[in-house]
């Protein structure tokens, strides 16, 4: 894509518009502003594999960032409350898209505009929270690509017993904030009994509230832990890992995030792939596709994800069945 002059630029849109293609199809006279709804400040390239990603998706549509869109970074400092706030002034500041992964932030964009186009990746349950009406037909201003967790959950129930033939007693760390975490709890519930595992429920809201609510689990006879997603796990994983090592509690995690934070065993869909196929959908939106018109995709790779260093640490004998399956093995 090779800037234009403004006047160029311009004179291309009218006359795409006049032949009945739909504007947006030729350059933009300015770089795109993408919005992007965090709960932390903007990693360095390399940490967080979900943003790169991103952007080597946007490179393979042919945008450099600050020549052909620029980013538009906002975060709440790990309150998930501040995305309104957020959301409600790049909207009337007029951004041209927002890219979100946790959705507490697509809600949020979706509060605060019914126009602005919103893209989504690797949320869980789109239809359940509200974002779309359907995954075949989203309607209005929002699409994208879910991670569709709920329906892996009975599948990390399995992986968690083949690894830990003796746990009994498994606490799932939920947020009654997130929409989709009760649906996932109830499907959770339904297939423990028949793997002998009793749930309990355990609320973890921040990552100040590690230290209050992992140790005690250690002293009430948990086995191990079951980590439903949340935002703010993308950056504070690690934390909570390492706490929860530190009580002798293995975790199970859902996305490549808890595996980068140590997790013993996670089991998910490649949300870092999803990053890099939305910033198609960003493309079509940008040369006029209206988001609506765009169904929601799912993914069509899924990791298994084993830390070993971790297992060590635990003193936990990882079965060679596991191995030979994982997609990844940190050792």
């Amino acid at each position: 894509m090779n800037p234009r002059p403004a006047n160029v630029a311009r004179r291309l849109i009218v006359l795409g518009a006049a032949a009945g293609v739909a504007v947006g199809v030729w350059p933009a006279a300015r770089p795109r502003r993408i919005c992007y709804l965090s709960f932390f400040p903007r990693p360095s390239p390399g940490v967080v594999p979900i943003f790169d990603a991103f952007f080597a998706g946007m490179r393979d549509q042919g945008y450099e960032e600050g020549r052909d869109y620029v980013m538009d970074w906002r975060h709440t400092g790990g309150k998930p409350e501040g995305f309104d706030a957020h959301a409600v002034a790049l909207a009337a500041d007029g951004v041209d898209l927002f890219w979100c992964v946790t959705t507490a932030a697509a809600m949020a964009a979706k509060r605060a505009t019914s126009t602005i186009p919103i893209v989504f990746s690797g949320v869980s349950d789109p239809v359940t929270s509200g974002l779309v009406s359907s995954l075949a037909r989203p309607e209005g201003n929002v699409t994208g690509l879910s991670a569709v967790d709920d329906e892996l959950h009975a599948k990390r129930l399995e992986l968690l017993r083949e690894l830990l033939p003796q746990a009994r007693e498994v606490a799932v760390l939920w947020m009654p904030s997130i929409a989709t975490h009760r649906t996932e709890l109830t499907q959770i519930e339904a297939v423990a009994p028949r793997l002998d595992i009793r749930i309990q429920r355990v609320e973890l809201n921040r990552v100040e509230d590690i230290v209050a609510v992992i140790p005690p689990l250690a002293r009430t006879g948990t086995d191990a832990l079951f980590i439903l997603p949340a935002g703010w796990h993308v950056y504070s994983s690690g934390e909570l890992v390492a706490a929860a090592t530190q009580a002798r509690l293995p975790c199970i995690g859902a996305e490549r995030y808890h595996h980068a934070g140590g997790a013993l065993l996670t089991y998910g869909a490649d949300i870092a792939a999803l990053a890099r196929r939305a910033a198609g959908y960003v493309d079509r939106i940008f040369k006029g596709a209206k988001p609506g018109d765009l169904p929601v995709q799912q993914p069509n790779r899924f990791e298994l994800l084993i830390n070993l260093k971790t297992a060590q640490a635990l003193g936990v004998a990882v079965p060679r069945s596991l191995l030979l399956r994982a997609n990844e093995v940190v050792r």
